[in-house]
């Protein structure tokens, strides 16, 4: 949730979140403007980022802004206040709306020492993620190309190995953990893509089935608290 405050004696955004694994935290965000070049460190009163924080129970205190002087990333750095460039939360962005994270992952952004955030503590879940994503799709072509092929041996079946063997020469190949992990996920019954026998897996129906099954159950989803 976001709330956009401003005024006197107020931070300028209050972000807060509740996830079962943390419990939930908020974050004190101020954000800052120059006619040119970047924020200062006259420009920031680490004295009223704290009051900000502490009235409104804010767990963490971030800073917005173009850019910031290397004098100000020190002292934010020994403040504990994080500094996000706009390139920073722009790029943020776009990596949570293309293999989202969860809100608690996200908050190894805050709890690492302050200073000039980078996205090194997220990078590689976000690669991750953008990977398992893949993944999905080449074994979805696998299973529909073996569906489609009237293969008299086969009959529309694969077992782990034999999709392995097709996507090992891949420049992302699975290992067979992570083939065995999206093939259970493909075959629950929520999903219902595939269907596990003792010859392997096929694919049980059009993808596009599958895949405005899973829409519906990202609306469902999606739907929560929008109303």
């Amino acid at each position: 949730d976001a709330e956009l405050l401003g005024g006197s004696g107020n931070t300028d955004v209050l972000v807060s979140t509740s996830t079962a694994a943390t419990g939930g935290y908020s974050v004190a965000v101020d954000a800052k403007a120059t006619g040119g070049g970047p924020v200062s460190e006259g420009m920031v009163n680490f004295d009223v980022l704290s009051d900000h924080k502490r009235r409104h129970g804010a767990t963490y205190s971030a800073v917005v802004a173009w850019a910031f002087a290397p004098r100000l990333e020190r002292f934010a750095a020994e403040r504990g206040v994080a500094l996000f460039t706009v390139e920073t939360l722009g790029r943020l962005i776009r990596l949570q709306a293309t293999a989202p994270l969860s809100l608690g992952r996200l908050e190894d952004l805050f709890q690492r020492a302050g200073g000039l955030v980078d996205l090194e503590a997220v990078e590689s879940a976000y690669q991750g993620e953008a990977r398992t994503l893949r993944l999905v799709r080449r074994i979805l072509d696998v299973l529909t190309n073996e569906a489609t092929a009237n293969d008299q041996v086969t009959k529309g079946l694969l077992g782990i190995e034999g999709i392995y063997l097709v996507l090992r020469s891949e420049a992302d190949a699975p290992t067979t953990r992570e083939l065995e992990r999206i093939l259970a996920f493909l075959e629950s019954p929520l999903v219902r893509a595939v269907e596990k026998t003792k010859g392997g897996y096929r694919l049980l129906e059009s993808t596009l089935i599958a895949g405005r099954r899973l829409a519906r159950l990202a609306d469902a989803a999606l739907s929560v608290g929008a109303e």
